[in-house]
């Protein structure tokens, strides 16, 4: 099979502890030829560790001319400066020197901004290669912006119908903008996190535990705020008849840094931050692990059609999965696909409560779900399954 040269673009350099789509990013591609892949960046301080890194070339670019204000001016200035922003990019040189001797060479672009989509589309262009946009959610029905030439939904448009290929993280996304753009010309690839397995037969399904401890890990966004502080009301309420249960957050100091004065008086417990590659095992500490999807109406369209990129890591790691949100949450439909977890649509914290005495009472459910969620990973999710389908989605698309 031929592997066909990539420029990737992306919110940052793909890494192994960036989470979301970084983490995605690398995850698909680490055992991409190096030599193949190519790193564009605006991200200033990007180097975490050269080890967590996707190996690549790396290439910093500028993404705007005029830089947003960060004071009260920018509310006048800031719109502006949007403009003329992308005006520059439409209008002038693709702001790299990057000579392309691979004639099967394509831009990859997954972000979940608007600014970076439009630098990749226009430089894709500038540069004469192939376009191939990864979309990871629909935030782009969140936005709506003009500018001299265009606006927001009609570019969006022109992205789907302009892209030689486009890969999706739902079937529940692809509806999204079916509904929204009309159908998409273009095949289409529906590609999640993909898992190492290289150990899981030396993992234990272990939930012989005397109380219901909950993990959850990664960041804390607004789209996941709500449903986390539900899930720890629950918790407290609990603990205060006298029924023990643990609820741990692992992730980077500033998530809980920003919301411990909300958690900790609720007897949530910090676990730190966590090396990707250290997860698993810190993940057999737990009963189950929560997916939180937010019950705010400003967030449905992120609920139904991000499907987050711990869920597999949970999966691999043989833990049954508590999906937290609204009805419409996407979580909960891949949950009950395959299984392998418990779904709760409730929003207050007593009848959450009741639901985690139903678990903390049912370890054999517990464990039976685990066994799912990891057979669940070795027959869809696993690296191995997950890269040859996009090498091969990739190598097709270069024919």
């Amino acid at each position: 099979m031929e592997y066909p040269s990539l420029i990737i673009f992306s919110d940052g350099v793909p890494s192994r502890n960036g989470g979301g789509i970084s983490q995605t990013l690398y995850n698909l591609f680490d055992t991409y030829p190096s030599e193949k892949i190519t790193l564009f960046t605006d991200v200033e301080d990007y180097l975490e560790s050269e080890e967590t890194l996707l190996k690549g070339s790396v290439i910093k670019i500028r993404l705007n001319y005029f830089q947003p204000i960060r004071n009260r001016l920018g509310k006048f200035f800031n719109p502006i400066f949007f403009v003329l922003n992308c005006w520059i990019r439409e209008a002038f040189a693709s702001h790299t020197k990057l000579k392309i001797n691979d004639k099967k060479t394509f831009f990859l672009i997954s972000t979940s901004h608007l600014e970076r989509l439009h630098f990749a589309y226009y430089t894709s262009k500038r540069l004469g290669i192939p376009l191939i946009t990864y979309y990871m959610d629909d935030w782009m029905s969140t936005i709506s912006k003009s500018w001299l030439t265009d606006n927001s939904m009609s570019f969006v448009k022109k992205t789907l119908t302009d892209s030689i290929g486009i890969i999706l993280i739902s079937k529940g996304l692809e509806n999204s903008l079916v509904a929204q753009y009309g159908g998409l010309s273009k095949k289409v690839l529906i590609v999640h996190n993909p898992v190492s397995l290289h150990d899981h037969e030396e993992r234990v399904l272990s939930n012989d535990y005397q109380k219901l401890r909950i993990v959850y890990t990664g960041s804390i966004w607004p789209m996941h705020l709500d449903a986390i502080v539900f899930l720890a009301r629950a918790v407290s309420l609990l603990r205060g008849q006298g029924i023990a249960v643990d609820f741990i957050i692992y992730g980077k100091p500033v998530f809980w840094d920003t919301y411990k004065n909300i958690f900790s008086p609720l007897g949530v417990e910090y676990g730190g931050f966590i090396d990707y590659n250290e997860m698993h095992k810190v993940l057999q500490g737990a009963s189950i692990c929560l997916l939180a999807t937010s019950f705010l109406a400003e967030y449905a369209a992120y609920a139904k059609t991000s499907l987050q990129t711990k869920i597999t890591d949970y999966m691999a790691a043989g833990k049954p999965i508590l999906s937290l949100g609204p009805d419409y949450a996407i979580g909960h439909e891949f949950v009950n696909q395959y299984q392998c977890g418990y779904c709760i649509q409730d929003n207050e914290p007593s009848l959450i409560a009741e639901k985690l005495v139903y678990l903390s009472r049912n370890q054999g459910l517990l464990s039976d779900m685990g066994v799912r969620s990891l057979n669940a990973v070795k027959e869809n999710f696993s690296k191995d399954i997950v890269q040859k389908k996009l090498y091969r989605y990739l190598n097709d698309l270069s024919n």
